[in-house]
């Protein structure tokens, strides 16, 4: 029962370091420990002729670790979806690649910090929009909205925080760090000015 009782607890032991690591790190434990099991009953073997069963104790070590890892890499493909779901729709591809990269850092609940924040709406657009029927007026919307969006979140990285109408607002720095979030936002600004320069006379065609 000495030799049952100290396998379980390095399985215990195995199971708790797997918990602390990450990637294939969770199956050092469990590998270092079977390593070890095995390397001492070689040797009890060796010096002393005594058959200690080291078939199961590996077996279990080696079981539990691969366990842990599996549901490690479970866990990580539902946080990505999650993160996907969530933020997908409002965030760039770069951004959101470097919120999947925080893993477990990513929690519910807020934070203080300095933010650059964007807004824009047309001129003249309460006027323009009751000259037109909801259909023309939602095909020019989407398309304006399309090519803002394509500057701000796919050129500058913004988060979108809402659509509303013809306004598009958006910040920088959050929910990632961004040094450069007062440039970025400026810049982005201008190259809507740029773009909107660009498709004013498809719009007007419209």
């Amino acid at each position: 029962w000495v030799y049952d009782s100290l396998v379980l607890l390095l399985c215990l032991a195995a199971s708790m370091l797997a918990f602390k690591l990450r990637g294939l790190w969770i199956m050092m434990p469990g590998l270092l420990l079977a390593v070890g099991v095995s390397a001492a009953g070689l040797l009890a073997y060796q010096h002393w002729l005594l058959l200690v069963p080291i078939f199961g104790p590996v077996l279990a070590l080696l079981l539990g670790t691969s366990h842990g890892a599996v549901e490690y890499f479970v866990s990580e493909q539902r946080q990505r979806q999650r993160v996907q779901g969530v933020f997908g729709q409002f965030l760039s591809p770069a951004v959101l690649a470097s919120l999947r990269a925080q893993g477990d850092g990513l929690e519910m609940g807020g934070e203080t910090r300095e933010l650059t924040v964007f807004f824009s709406d047309l001129q003249g657009f309460t006027n323009f929009s009751e000259k037109l029927s909801p259909h023309d007026l939602v095909v020019i919307l989407n398309e304006y909205l399309d090519e803002m969006g394509d500057v701000v979140v796919g050129r500058f990285d913004a988060t979108v925080d809402k659509y509303i109408g013809d306004a598009i607002m958006a910040f920088w720095n959050a929910p990632v760090d961004q040094a450069d979030h007062a440039y970025r936002a400026c810049a982005a600004a201008w190259a809507c000015q740029m773009r909107l320069a660009q498709i004013q006379d498809s719009l007007k065609a419209k």
